[in-house]
């Protein structure tokens, strides 16, 4: 019979740990000392305390070079945070398209199948980089095939 689950105790291991740190943050490998948990155990017990944070009404947990993980407090740190994630999920979105998709709709173009996936990734990309664009960076232009599957062009700008 297996035991109960030990992602919420790893979670509020880390919890503590981050309460004793404040106004400090910690860093990952810091976080592994006091808790005594594995590497491992801290990304088990990172994403449920992501989720508990927002169950429980917490400040998000977030992550910034400087200070490492912390419970976010200002809206300017949590504003930087979300604007940082849409833009590493827009690249990495983008990259899916040129790397996977656009790739396989040219040796494929009449699959069903990669044309809906290609427009509903596309699709999501272009949502995602509107919020990148409206807090004024310009991202890259992934997915931009010329027409019967010819070579992806893309042009590289900071997001």
């Amino acid at each position: 019979m297996p035991g109960p689950p030990k992602a919420p105790h790893y979670a509020d291991l880390i919890r503590i740990a981050l309460f004793e740190a404040r106004p400090a943050g910690l860093s990952f490998k810091q976080m592994v000392n006091p808790t005594g948990l594995t590497p491992s155990q801290v990304r088990s017990g990172l994403a449920r305390l992501r989720d508990t944070a927002a169950e429980e009404g917490w400040p998000p947990l977030i992550w910034t070079l400087a200070d490492g993980y912390r419970f976010g407090a200002s809206t300017e740190e949590l504003d930087k945070y979300e604007q940082a994630a849409f833009r590493t999920k827009v690249v990495e979105i983008g990259r899916l398209i040129t790397g996977t998709l656009a790739p396989h709709t040219a040796i494929y173009p009449k699959d069903k199948w990669i044309q809906l996936v290609l427009g509903q990734v596309k699709g999501i990309h272009r949502r995602c980089a509107v919020v990148c664009n409206s807090t004024g960076y310009h991202l890259p232009r992934h997915g931009r095939a010329r027409a019967r599957g010819g070579p992806v062009r893309s042009r590289r700008t900071r997001c």
